[in-house]
């Protein structure tokens, strides 16, 4: 008899810490976290320890407020790069790399 159409096939891995072969959702409950999170990572490509690291909010947060703090300062840079650019004589304009870069 087959499988109804709504069932799916499980994924398995290698577990890191002992080397036997489980599925994703076992590997999730073996190492208290969520399954949904588990496969998250697998589909995104991280295998073996990545799977199973322990998810650290304050890590992710001040990843993020890195690069968005990144993306602001590129945007900055561009912006400033621009109106210096505009501003300046055009045999100068090579100099104009940054803000604060010499226009006089």
């Amino acid at each position: 008899m087959s499988k109804p159409a709504y069932r799916k096939h499980a994924i398995y891995v290698i577990d890191p810490t002992n080397g036997e072969k489980t599925s994703l959702s076992a590997l999730a409950k073996r190492h208290g976290l969520s399954t949904s999170l588990v496969n998250k990572r697998y589909h995104d490509g991280k295998r073996g320890q990545e799977l199973i690291e322990r998810y650290d909010r304050r890590r992710e947060a001040e990843l993020q407020r890195q690069q968005l703090s990144e993306r602001e300062a590129r945007i900055d840079r561009a912006f400033w790069t621009n109106a210096w650019g505009l501003a300046c004589p055009m045999k100068r304009l090579g100099e104009v790399v940054h803000r604060g870069g010499s226009v006089q």
